[in-house]
């Protein structure tokens, strides 16, 4: 996974204060998974049961990543775990996801 474990924290911190209070499962997918590939976007994909209600937040929250990781290309899907069940491109990124999980610091 080509995403600096500090990255992980500071896009964890950031999606956490929108979270409800609620565990956060948040996924990488896309190019930066794969370690043999360089560059691309940041791909995010957030399962929330307040999907619809944190997607009016979309972009806020996507400034507040940009604000912690620098201007880098970010794509934030939020989606509720139902719809992740019943989406085909969701379902075509799930195969690849990885998630985010918070870690130490180093």
């Amino acid at each position: 996974m080509r995403l600096e474990k500090s990255e992980q924290r500071s896009i964890l911190a950031v999606l956490l204060r929108h979270a409800g209070g609620l565990d956060l499962e948040v996924y990488l997918y896309g190019s930066r998974v794969d370690d043999e590939k360089k560059g691309g976007d940041i791909d995010l994909l957030w399962v929330h049961p307040r999907a619809t209600e944190l997607r009016q937040s979309k972009f806020r929250i996507l400034v507040e990543l940009k604000e912690v990781l620098g201007d880098q290309r970010i794509d934030l899907t939020i989606v509720s775990t139902d719809e992740l069940a019943h989406d085909a491109f969701l379902a075509l990124a799930s195969r690849t996801r990885v998630r985010l999980v918070a870690a130490t610091p180093e």
